[in-house]
């Protein structure tokens, strides 16, 4: 059905959850729907249609590829590095700094010191066999009570509950007169990507992913302007 894509252009946001690829272990068969999709327009030369990917990152993250390198010359490619972002698209953000702390054994008593600044803040965390023994709901419990411990009046929202009150409590934080009232909110991965919080100031990782595509996508959520 070639024709239904005719003369159409396609702005693939996120494109780094494309997935297509002609490598030995994920085969044409395995690539996900809009994959399959990228790949149809390719391979048939669909008429007048015009492919756009927009992403953070070109890596996935899980060693597939986005497209199949065969395809990647038919591409025209446009690159803006973080500096010239910062220096002429940047207006209202002064400046922007990573800290790393390293912790042994429960990050309760690093977030108990961090949060003592008070500041709007994403903590993102661990989730699934990382969350120190204690489980997602435990662990949340425990970061609740480290922050409450230096900021008693810290107004939290928990994205963690996996019910149906998380996508409203989601769609809260877009309204600006509701999302200035909240301090912090702690997410494990719903918040990594797609979200807007404009009012936060900080955010903590505290099982920082070995996939760099959610690495720039989670430090991206401050990069969001206020004016």
């Amino acid at each position: 059905h070639s024709e239904l894509y005719e003369n159409t252009a396609f702005v693939i946001d996120e494109a780094h959850h494309i997935f297509c690829t002609d490598s030995d272990i994920f085969n044409k068969e395995t690539s996900n729907k809009i994959g399959q999709l990228v790949r149809h327009i390719l391979e048939h030369k669909v008429t007048g249609s015009q492919l756009w990917f927009l992403t953070a990152t070109y890596f996935r993250g899980d060693g597939g590829d986005i497209i199949p390198e065969s395809f990647k010359k038919e591409f025209r490619h446009y690159f803006l590095p973080m500096d010239e972002y910062w220096a002429n698209y940047i207006k209202y953000i002064e400046k922007f700094s990573y800290y790393f702390s390293v912790y042994y054994d429960m990050p309760f008593e690093n977030v108990e010191k961090i949060m003592k600044n008070k500041k709007k803040t994403i903590i993102f965390m661990p989730y699934g066999a990382k969350t120190f023994g204690k489980g997602k709901y435990g662990c949340g419990a425990m970061i609740k009570q480290s922050i409450h411990k230096v900021w008693p009046e810290a107004n939290i929202v928990d994205l963690i509950p996996d019910d149906h009150e998380r996508k409203a409590k989601k769609d809260e934080l877009k309204d600006d007169v509701l999302s200035k009232k909240v301090d912090v909110i702690l997410t494990l991965k719903i918040f990594d990507e797609g979200a807007d919080w404009i009012h936060a100031e900080q955010c903590l990782d505290l099982m920082p992913s070995q996939s760099l595509r959610v690495s720039v996508q989670r430090n991206g959520r401050l990069l969001r302007e206020i004016g």
